[in-house]
């Protein structure tokens, strides 16, 4: 039985033995290591992209909460400037469509997305009038209308504003459950791949640059 390496050539033989496996153990924990830092990165970015929503709806809500409650029945009531109302409502929708893009590509995460579509269906059920239009009309003349280029942020709303009319209160809410896990499914699966293998060459390349 072999008891240890006796002279320089068994050394050597040794080295070359061991080197390899060596090689592989450290390039699996370095792997780990990466694996590890990239999700904590994209929780990181996840966290900044709903905060940076949260406070793009808030400034939107300042501005929505400035227009006039426009009712006919109240003659000394002025209607609101037609491009104070457009403005509001552009932004809104732009908001969405932001958010649906961040949700398909994985930064936001379904519960939280769910929650939010949850919110635009009451919104839907509700219809209340902003500016003079309502909040319905003001999703066909700015929300789908500004956004026929992205077909399925589109489908998703309409889908969800008619669960908003045709199916209220929780039944509702079981449908938009339903609409959320389907359409992340649908869409999400290819753009993931794509966000996830873009996020860990971008990961990667900035570990290089530090060196």
């Amino acid at each position: 039985m072999w008891s240890g390496p006796t002279n320089l050539t068994d050394w050597v033989l040794l080295a070359q033995i061991l080197t390899p496996l060596i090689l592989l153990v450290s390039a699996f924990f370095a792997f780990q290591a990466f694996r590890i830092n990239a999700a904590a990165n994209k929780f990181v970015k996840s966290i900044d992209v709903i905060a940076k929503c949260s406070d793009r709806y808030d400034a939107i809500h300042v501005d929505r909460s400035s227009l006039d409650r426009w009712d006919k029945a109240a003659p000394g009531n002025a209607a609101n400037d037609p491009r104070d109302v457009e403005r509001v409502y552009k932004r809104f929708w732009a908001l969405q469509q932001f958010q649906h893009d961040m949700f398909i590509l994985g930064v936001i995460e379904t519960e939280v997305y769910l929650s939010w579509m949850n919110h635009k269906v009451r919104l839907f059920q509700q219809n209340e009038v902003i500016g003079g239009l309502s909040f319905r009309d003001g999703w066909d003349r700015y929300g789908r209308i500004s956004n026929q280029e992205h077909e399925a942020f589109v489908g998703l709303f309409n889908s969800l504003r008619d669960a908003a009319i045709n199916r209220p209160g929780v039944s509702a809410e079981k449908v938009v459950e339903k609409l959320v896990a389907d359409h992340r499914k649908q869409y999400g699966a290819r753009k993931v791949k794509w966000f996830n293998e873009g996020f860990e060459l971008v990961t990667a390349w900035g570990l290089l640059q530090k060196k």
